[in-house]
């Protein structure tokens, strides 16, 4: 019996009918990892282009101004290790052969949607190719 219930299963191994495959906790890492190394990217893009005086300077530094002021409306407060447990938009049973069943959105516990994450990241990309890091 597996008795290490504090740690995070990051491959389901294949079961009967069942696939396996990488965990959700596993994939909201890799997003986590590919999230900060793009917001590492318009950070140091943003600094680079402040340093010099003009227009674009400016406009780099409004850019960065509404990225923080997204990222400041995230309520780490509320997040509780909840991992797959949570609240969800659809359905959660446990249906006849035991097993429980849940659909729909999680709802994070820190204020956003998974949309909002989706906007930000799509932020994040704009601004990193309208100040150049494209190149």
């Amino acid at each position: 019996m597996y008795d290490k219930l504090n740690t995070i299963i990051y491959q389901y191994p294949q079961a009967g009918d069942e696939t396996g495959g990488p965990a959700i906790a596993w994939e909201a890492a890799r997003e986590g990892a590919d999230d900060y190394r793009y917001l590492f990217t318009l950070k140091q893009l943003v600094e680079e282009i402040s340093s010099r005086r003009g227009q674009q300077a400016a406009r780099a530094k409004a850019i960065w101004s509404a990225v923080e002021q997204r990222l400041s409306a995230i309520d780490f407060g509320g997040s509780t290790g909840s991992a797959a447990q949570g609240d969800w938009t659809g359905r959660k049973e446990v249906v006849p052969e035991g097993g429980k069943v849940v659909s729909g959105d999680h709802k994070m516990a820190n204020g956003l949607r998974f949309d909002d994450y989706d906007g930000l990241r799509r932020q994040i990309a704009d601004a990193i190719v309208e100040l150049g890091g494209d190149e």
